[in-house]
């Protein structure tokens, strides 16, 4: 996406930018860190990726109609909507990840046990954004392998994080299990998506 239209890419960028803070923000509140404003950041991600879709039919609208488009219109159309999909979805985690941080402030803060491996996770799953909002600026295979770690080293955390519950059995709170586990699928998401935003922006960059 930097190598066709740098705009485009920015543009893109900013909006992982803005879901990575908003996802921040709601995973700092979900493990008991002083009250946020969670519904502000979410509402903030939200106005800034729904504008990406309104764009993305009119550039269908419009492309589609000149029929002498040209190859490059087409490939950066197609890596939006990929993109901007990835983007969508990272957006909607963070709105998952909101409601479990407003069920938490009645329930209270999840124990120890459970609050380390979590954190260990969510702090991967925010950093893995931010990788990938910098692989929109400037695409390459290099963020894409590292993103690609950062996968398996999310799986082996959330394969942590079971093993703590199972061996904890029922010295656990079934309402913290919930959470936790509910919690650490919308983090496996949020770094499925991370990485696939990565992968389309290198996909469809141009060679130099």
């Amino acid at each position: 996406m930097a190598h066709t239209h740098a705009r485009t890419g920015e543009r893109l960028a900013d909006q992982a930018d803005l879901v990575g803070e908003a996802l921040r923000r709601v995973t700092e509140a979900v493990l008991g860190s002083p009250a946020v404003e969670v519904g502000r950041e979410l509402e903030a991600a939200e106005r800034a990726v729904r504008p990406l879709f309104e764009e993305l039919e009119d550039d269908v609208t419009v492309v589609l109609a000149v029929e002498d488009a040209r190859s490059q219109d087409l490939r950066e159309l197609v890596a939006e909507i990929h993109i901007g999909g990835d983007l969508r979805h990272l957006a909607d985690q963070a709105r998952q990840i909101g409601e479990i941080a407003s069920a938490r402030r009645v329930r209270g803060p999840f124990p120890e046990e459970l609050r380390t491996p979590l954190g260990g996770l969510t702090d991967l799953v925010v950093g893995m954004v931010t990788l990938a909002a910098a692989a929109l600026r400037e695409p390459s295979a290099a963020t894409v392998a590292d993103l690609h770690d950062g996968l398996n080293a999310a799986a082996q955390r959330q394969r942590l994080l079971y093993e703590r519950i199972i061996d904890e059995g029922a010295a656990v709170d079934p309402a913290d299990v919930l959470d936790a586990v509910l919690l650490a699928a919308c983090c496996a998401r949020c770094v499925h998506h991370a990485l696939s935003a990565a992968r389309f922006a290198a996909l469809f960059a141009d060679s130099p």
